[in-house]
C-alpha cells in the first residue's frame, strides 16, 4: 500500500504567488529598509565634513585676531587691513568668512549643507564661559579660547561634530 502523498512543504512565503517574484521582492524590500535607515546617517556625516571645511578655511582669521589682540590689543577687528587675513573666495560648501568687529569670526555656508536660514556658525572668543569683545579696551590683555556655535549660529548641532 502506497503512502498518502503530502504536499511538499513550501516554507516562508508572502503568499502573493509566484515564487520567483518573492524571491526577487524580498532583497528589495530589505534594500528599501536599509537605505531608509541608512540614508539619513550618511546625509549628516556629508554636511558634517562640509561644516568642517568651512572651520579650515576660518583658521587663519582666527590665528590673525589672536595675533593682532595679542600685539595691538583691542580694535576694530572687521576694519580694512586691521588684521593680515583675506577672506577665502566662495565655494561649494562655504559661501562666506568674515571677521566682526568684536573678532567673532562668521562662516556662512551654502544650502548644500544646510537649508537657507540654518547656514551660519559663528565662532566667538570667550573667556570663563562667556562670549568676549575684542574691540573693548576694557578686555585688554584678557585670555581667551574659541567656542563654535555661540551667538546668532544657525548650524544644526548634529552637523559641528567635534566644533569648538
Amino acid at each position: 500500500m502506497r503512502a498518502p502523498a503530502h504536499h511538499c512543504q513550501r516554507g516562508f512565503g508572502l503568499g502573493l504567488g509566484s515564487r520567483t517574484f518573492e524571491n526577487a521582492l524580498l532583497p528589495l524590500i530589505l534594500i528599501g529598509v536599509l537605505g531608509a535607515v541608512a540614508w539619513p546617517v550618511f546625509s549628516d556625516y556629508v554636511a558634517g565634513t562640509r561644516v568642517r571645511e568651512g572651520l579650515v578655511l576660518a583658521l587663519p582669521a582666527q590665528d590673525a585676531i589672536e595675533q593682532a589682540f595679542r600685539t595691538t590689543g583691542p580694535m576694530n577687528f572687521s576694519a580694512e587691513n586691521a588684521i593680515p587675513w583675506s577672506p577665502p573666495p566662495p565655494g561649494a560648501n562655504v559661501q562666506s568668512v568674515s571677521v566682526e568687529r568684536s573678532g567673532r569670526v562668521v562662516i556662512h555656508y551654502t544650502v548644500r549643507v544646510s537649508r537657507a536660514g540654518k547656514n551660519r556658525l559663528e565662532i566667538v572668543p570667550q573667556a570663563q564661559g562667556k562670549a568676549l569683545d575684542l574691540s573693548d579696551p576694557a578686555n585688554a590683555g584678557k585670555k581667551f579660547l574659541w567656542r563654535c556655535g555661540g551667538g546668532n549660529s544657525t548650524v544644526p548641532e548634529k552637523y559641528r561634530g567635534d566644533c569648538r
